[in-house]
């Protein structure tokens, strides 16, 4: 079983568009995956993201909807893993957009190894920001462990068998006013490969990612913040 889960703030009328790249992409997975669930976490949702995920017209596949508070990504997917059901878990964004094969390919990858780590091959930013380029994968001969030091080379999305998410859970960050840390998702790929886990891209499948300007994942206040990750294990191993 496939359990997605995906975390909401503020995303309104865009969490809209996110359900439906995700049901077309498990439509298209049907064929190899027998049973799929939905678990959405709305976070502090402000009411227009609330009312969009409560009008949404397509329940067509088993949906769990759970409101919390945290104002924090990190305990809002922990809360969503824990409702989930799957042996297998897509973690994934409120307002970003996937490619129709990004369920079905990721699902078939993650079977083959207990510890491995599935992330689209590329990452299409737009809205606020545009880019493009193709994400790591550790069989690149460019791949260093080290160069997690300088920056992350992965974003949040990613498929993965559940006892990876079990041994490894995100780490809260907020309130960032107090913590001075940020990129829950950073930390967490480096905690994985610090315990073992492989991270691998999955050829031929993308994320569109929406940058803003503002909200939880705004761009600038990322640059702000300077990307300040928690103490993690991984770069104690480094030296």
């Amino acid at each position: 079983m496939l359990s997605i889960v995906i975390t909401f703030h503020n995303e309104s009328i865009f969490a809209h568009q996110t359900l439906r790249s995700l049901h077309i992409s498990a439509r298209f997975a049907a064929a190899i995956i027998t049973n799929v669930e939905f678990i959405l976490v709305l976070d502090k949702p402000t009411l227009e993201t609330r009312q969009a995920i409560n009008t949404y017209p397509d329940y067509s596949f088993p949906y769990i909807i759970s409101e919390c508070d945290f104002g924090d990504v990190a305990p809002a997917r922990n809360h969503g893993i824990t409702l989930s059901s799957g042996n297998v878990l897509a973690i994934c964004d409120g307002d970003d957009y996937y490619s129709r094969n990004w369920l079905a390919e990721s699902y078939q990858l993650s079977k083959m190894s207990a510890t491995t780590i599935i992330h689209p091959e590329y990452f299409v930013s737009f809205g606020d920001l545009h880019h493009f380029t193709k994400q790591m994968d550790i069989h690149n001969p460019e791949y260093t462990t080290r160069g997690l030091l300088a920056g992350n080379y992965w974003g949040p999305w990613v498929v993965a068998p559940r006892e990876t998410f079990n041994s490894c859970r995100y780490q809260t960050t907020a309130p960032r006013e107090k913590t001075g840390y940020w990129a829950e998702d950073w930390h967490w790929n480096c905690e994985t490969i610090a315990r073992g886990f492989k991270h691998i891209l999955c050829p031929r499948t993308a994320v569109f990612y929406r940058r803003r300007k503002t909200g939880l994942s705004g761009w600038v206040a990322q640059q702000g913040n300077r990307h300040k990750i928690p103490p993690t294990s991984l770069f104690n191993s480094l030296f």
